[in-house]
């Protein structure tokens, strides 16, 4: 594998020096040689999960190019090309020419691979972006991402303007633009607080944290709950100029409640049932609809 080998050839140059700096970098060291290791005898998740990690402590140009090919030989095409991308800007160090070369060609074959979008935002300084149910990323002025071919949802937005959502199919190897000009709009400020100072709590989309959070958001509804406990959240509405302030509970458990409902409906019955008999023995002549009894046991068995 000639990315590879060229990335380990790099080894010795790039970590010289963090043998006697930092504990993190022998430690970035110590796992880049067990997940190339890997990826060379073919066990692609062990040698991803290593590079992942080595690359987390300390960004260096090889482990970010054997990471961007065990991504490309385990079908990660999107991860991939993340990083070729990444290091042919000069992320992880500058590239001498062979390094340029291969990077160029790892590029050229992930490319049909993969759905390539540029964002474009305007109006705001800090913008991010959430791909499908993804967390809220940081997002340039001008950035570019690579998606799975298919249908995505993109949520682009700014503290204090209003989000963008765009929906959008793409196919394999196209290349589109997005533009995006977010407008400034009414805020007000939402305040989520959870039930106890170590649960996590999330406005969807917008923030997380523990305990309580607090955000100047812009006018509309918002999605808030318990970060572990899906079944907690609810809708709010913000508006302007006020404090919409939600005090988080964690969900009931639905197992008394429907034995609960369950016993209630039995009750409801068997009455029901007492009253429809002394309805019957004493009833000499009319039809149901004359039957104020009958009219409501008809209500209430209709879903």
């Amino acid at each position: 594998m000639r990315v590879l080998a060229l990335a380990l050839g790099l080894l010795n140059v790039s970590f010289a020096y963090g043998q006697e700096t930092h504990a993190s970098e022998a430690e970035a060291r110590a796992l880049f040689e067990t997940g190339s290791r890997a990826v060379e005898a073919g066990d692609l998740e062990d040698g991803i999960e290593n590079l992942e990690a080595s690359l987390a402590l300390v960004p260096y140009l090889p482990t970010a190019y054997n990471l961007a090919v065990a991504h490309a030989r385990a079908g990660n095409a999107v991860r991939a090309a993340e990083l070729i991308h990444l290091i042919r800007e000069g992320r992880f160090g500058d590239l001498n020419e062979a390094q340029q070369t291969d990077a160029r060609s790892l590029a050229a074959d992930l490319a049909p691979q993969v759905a390539t979008i540029e964002v474009v935002v305007r109006g705001a300084e800090e913008p991010w972006l959430r791909v499908d149910e993804g967390e809220a990323t940081s997002l340039a002025e001008r950035d570019r991402l690579w998606l799975e071919p298919g249908f995505h949802r993109l949520n682009i937005g700014a503290e204090g303007f209003r989000p963008h959502r765009v929906g959008l199919r793409v196919a394999a190897g196209s290349d589109q633009t997005i533009r995006v000009d977010l407008l400034a709009s009414p805020q007000g400020n939402l305040i989520v607080v959870a039930p106890q100072p170590t649960d996590r709590v999330e406005i969807m989309g917008v923030a997380d944290g523990l305990g309580r959070i607090e955000r100047t958001v812009p006018v509309g509804v918002y999605e808030v709950g318990l970060t572990d406990a899906p079944a907690s959240r609810r809708s709010v509405s913000v508006e302007r100029d006020r404090t919409q302030e939600v005090q988080l509970r964690l969900p009931e458990d639905p197992g008394p409640r429907r034995r609960r409902l369950a016993a209630g409906v039995s009750i409801a019955v068997i009455l029901l049932g007492a009253v429809a008999i002394g309805v019957a023995t004493s009833r000499s002549g009319g039809g149901p609809e004359n039957d104020p009894v009958f009219g409501t046991i008809e209500a209430l068995s209709t879903p």
